[in-house]
């Protein structure tokens, strides 16, 4: 076990129940006292419409398997039967995305916490890990913009 007394080495090495390691998701380092905290900032725009993004994608990719299901299995369908597949699909993406909010930090509120970018190195972690006298690397690594 570290010296509790000691400073963690590293850019986000943080002290986690009395060790010095990669803080859990949804935690993120104090620069000051080099403790794992919570992150309660609201997440910003840039954030949101990344979110918005990963959403869009997730709709595409679910609109680009039904285009291939629908050829295969009834190779012209009729517009009703198309469109009604597609509002389940809809449906099936916004039901997921709402759970998901539910069941993040904090439970059961439609709220979103996040840690935000302090900088460019945020999103590069991996190659943020200190190593002790060149000999032994800490891994610290974890992830740091959240969500």
């Amino acid at each position: 076990m570290q010296d509790p007394d000691l400073d963690c080495p590293g850019r986000y090495c943080g002290r986690y129940l009395g060790e010095c390691t990669a803080c859990p998701r949804g935690m993120r380092v104090n620069v000051t006292s080099k403790n794992c905290e919570d992150c309660k900032m609201d997440p910003e725009t840039y954030e949101w419409l990344y979110l918005g993004f990963m959403v869009l994608v997730v709709i595409y990719f679910h609109m680009e398997s039904l285009t291939r299901f629908l050829e295969k299995a009834c190779g012209e369908c009729d517009v009703r039967s198309t469109s009604k597949w597609i509002c389940v699909t809809l449906l099936e993406t916004m039901v997921a995305a709402f759970l998901t909010l539910i069941l993040s930090d904090p439970h059961g509120q439609l709220q979103l916490y996040g840690c935000g970018v302090r900088s460019f190195l945020d999103w590069y972690s991996v190659f943020q890990n200190p190593s002790e006298k060149f000999v032994e690397t800490i891994y610290c690594d974890s992830e740091v913009v959240y969500p």
